[in-house]
C-alpha cells in the first residue's frame, strides 16, 4: 500500500512542484540580471539653489533617474524644473491642495514617474520638514492675492485611494517603501520595492566611516532585498555640492550595468493561495519526518553523516519552496506569504508527537510535576518565544548588544552574514542533541532536547521564505549556518563534556 501511494500521489506531485520551482527560478533570474534600478533624489531642498544655471548640469551628471518633489512646489516652478529633462515622483500630503494644481500637473504626466501619498506611516522617512513645505506652500495658495489672482476656491484633500486611481489610469509606478506595512495590491498598477538612503545621518563629507556603512546599506537593499528604486534624502548638514558629491560616490561605488530594458517584474507559475497552502503542510510535516527517520538510523550512520545529511535535506527543501513561491508580488511588497509563524511553532510542539512511543508520552503526561520541570519548562517557552520573534526583521531592541556589534562588524567588510539564531543556537543544537542521542537513545530528557532541535530546519526554510533574496544567498547563509554552526556545536560538545567531567568527581 506504501508503495502504491508512493508511485501514484507522491512522486507525481513531487516532480509537478519541482518542474513549477525551476520554471519560477529561471523566470525569477532572468528578470534579476535585466531589471532596472532607479535611483531618486529629493530636491525640495534644493529648489532655492537651482536657480543658478550651472547646478542644473550638475545635478543632472549624477546618474539621477527622477527627482521627488511636493506638489506644490512643482506646480509653482515648474517651468524651471521642466529644464532637468528628467521625470518627477510627486509627493502629496494629507492637506487641502487647489484641484487647479492637479490639473496642471497631470497635463504634463508623460514627465511624471510615481505619485507619493505622504501618510503618517512615510512621515518619519520624509521627515517633519517636508509636511511643514506643504503646509506653507498650502497656505500660500489659499492667500487673499492668490485666490483674487486665480479665482479658484474649490480646495481639498486628496485621499490614497484617488492617488491610486490617477497611478492606475495615467500608468504610473508605485513605489512601495521597505518597513511600511499594509500597502495593498492594486490590479493593473506595477509596484517597485523601493528603499530610503537618509543622508542625514552623515553630517561630514569626509566621515568615510559613515559613508561606507551607507553604501553598504544601498547595495544590500539591491541585491539581497532586490529593490528596485533607491531614494535618497539628501543630508541638511551638507552644501549641494557636498549632497551631489556624496550621492555620486555611492552610485559609482555600487557598480551596477546601466539597465535600458522596462522589465519591471517577471512571471510566475501556479496559484499563489494554492502554493502558500502547500508549503505551510511542507513546513511543518516533511521536516519532522525526515528527523524521525535521522533518529532512527542513527546509531547505524554516525552522528557526523546524520547532521550533514539533515542540512542537506533541509536546504533542498527550502531551494523548492522557494521556487514555488516566487512571486514578484511579494518582491515588491504587494503581497506575502502567509502562515510563517505557524510554520516555526508547529514543528516544534509537534515534534514529540512523532518522535515519541505511546507509554513514553502516557509516563511524561504522568510525571508529578517539580519546580525543575517547571523551570526547564519557562526556559524553553522563553528562549522558543525569542527564537520565534526573531523569524522575521525584527527593531535593534530585540538584539543583544554583543549580536548588534557583532553584525555591524562583519557587515563592514562582508555584504551578507549568516543567520545568528543558526550558528548560535539551532545548528549546534542539532548537532549536540544527536550527540547526546547516539549515547543516551532511550533518555527521555536528551529526546526532548532532539525534539526542540527541529529549529534548525525551520530555520533554514524561513530564510528561504525570505523570496526576496537570491536564491544563491539563501543557499549561501544556510551552508555557512551549517558550518559554523558545526564548529559552535563541537565547541559545545566541548563544554558539556568538562561539566560532565566536573559532576563525576
Amino acid at each position: 500500500m506504501k508503495k502504491f501511494l508512493i508511485y501514484v500521489f507522491f512522486v507525481p506531485l513531487t516532480t509537478f512542484f519541482m518542474v513549477v520551482a525551476v520554471l519560477n527560478i529561471l523566470s525569477w533570474h532572468r528578470w534579476y540580471d535585466e531589471r532596472p534600478i532607479y535611483f531618486v533624489l529629493d530636491i525640495d531642498n534644493f529648489i532655492p539653489t537651482l536657480s543658478e544655471e550651472k547646478n542644473y548640469d550638475e545635478i543632472s551628471k549624477i546618474g539621477i533617474n527622477s527627482f521627488a518633489v511636493d506638489a506644490y512646489r512643482l506646480y509653482y516652478n515648474i517651468n524651471k524644473l521642466s529644464e532637468l529633462e528628467k521625470k518627477f515622483v510627486v509627493k502629496i500630503h494629507d492637506v487641502k491642495y487647489d484641484t487647479k494644481i492637479f490639473d496642471q500637473i497631470l497635463a504634463g504626466n508623460d514627465k511624471i514617474f510615481s505619485l507619493i501619498y505622504i501618510s503618517d506611516k512615510l512621515i518619519k522617512f520624509f521627515g517633519e520638514k517636508s509636511y511643514e513645505c506643504s503646509t506653507i506652500c498650502n497656505k500660500m495658495s489659499r492667500s487673499d492675492l492668490y485666490m483674487t489672482q486665480t479665482k479658484n476656491f474649490d480646495f481639498r484633500k486628496v485621499s490614497e485611494e484617488e492617488i491610486y486611481e490617477i497611478i492606475k489610469k495615467f500608468k504610473f509606478v508605485k513605489l512601495n517603501f521597505e518597513s511600511i506595512s499594509n500597502f495593498g495590491k492594486y490590479n493593473g498598477i506595477s509596484a517597485l520595492r523601493t528603499f530610503v538612503v537618509d543622508l542625514n545621518q552623515i553630517k561630514n563629507i569626509n566621515d568615510k566611516k559613515q559613508i561606507l556603512s551607507t553604501l553598504i546599506k544601498v547595495k544590500k537593499a539591491i541585491f539581497e532585498r532586490c529593490c528596485s528604486v533607491i531614494y535618497f534624502l539628501p543630508s541638511e548638514y551638507l552644501s549641494f555640492r557636498d549632497n551631489l558629491s556624496l550621492i555620486n560616490q555611492i552610485i559609482e561605488g555600487i557598480k551596477i550595468k546601466r539597465r535600458k530594458t522596462d522589465l519591471q517584474n517577471f512571471v510566475s507559475y501556479g496559484n499563489s493561495q494554492i502554493f502558500n497552502i502547500f508549503t505551510i503542510v511542507i513546513a511543518i510535516f516533511v521536516p519532522i519526518l525526515f528527523y524521525k527517520v535521522v533518529m532512527a538510523r542513527l546509531k547505524i550512520i554516525g552522528v557526523l553523516l546524520s547532521y550533514t545529511y539533515t542540512n542537506l535535506f533541509n536546504i533542498f527543501l527550502g531551494i523548492v519552496l522557494w521556487g514555488v513561491n516566487q512571486r514578484y508580488e511579494y518582491i515588491a511588497l504587494e503581497s506575502v506569504i502567509r502562515g510563517i509563524k505557524l510554520m516555526f511553532i508547529l514543528p516544534v510542539l509537534l515534534m514529540p508527537l512523532f518522535i515519541f512511543k505511546i507509554d513514553e508520552l502516557i509516563r511524561i503526561l504522568n510525571t508529578e510535576l517539580k519546580i525543575k520541570h517547571i523551570l526547564i519548562i519557562l526556559a524553553m517557552m522563553c528562549v522558543l518565544g525569542y527564537v520565534v520573534l526573531r523569524t522575521e526583521n525584527v527593531d535593534k531592541k530585540f538584539l543583544l548588544p554583543f549580536e548588534l556589534e557583532l553584525r555591524r562588524f562583519i557587515e563592514t567588510y562582508v555584504l551578507f552574514r549568516p543567520r545568528f539564531k543558526e550558528i548560535f543556537f539551532a545548528q549546534p543544537l542539532l548537532f549536540l542533541s544527536l550527540d547526546i542521542l547516539r549515547k543516551n537513545y532511550d533518555n527521555i530528557y536528551i529526546k526532548i532536547l532532539f525534539s526542540l532541535s527541529i529549529i534548525s530546519a525551520v530555520s533554514i526554510i524561513n530564510t528561504f521564505l525570505h523570496t526576496h533574496t537570491p536564491i544563491w544567498l539563501c543557499i549561501l547563509r544556510s551552508v555557512l549556518g551549517t558550518i559554523i554552526g558545526l564548529v559552535v556545536g563541537i565547541f559545545y560538545k566541548t563544554l558539556y563534556s568538562k561539566f560532565l567531567q566536573r559532576l563525576s568527581y
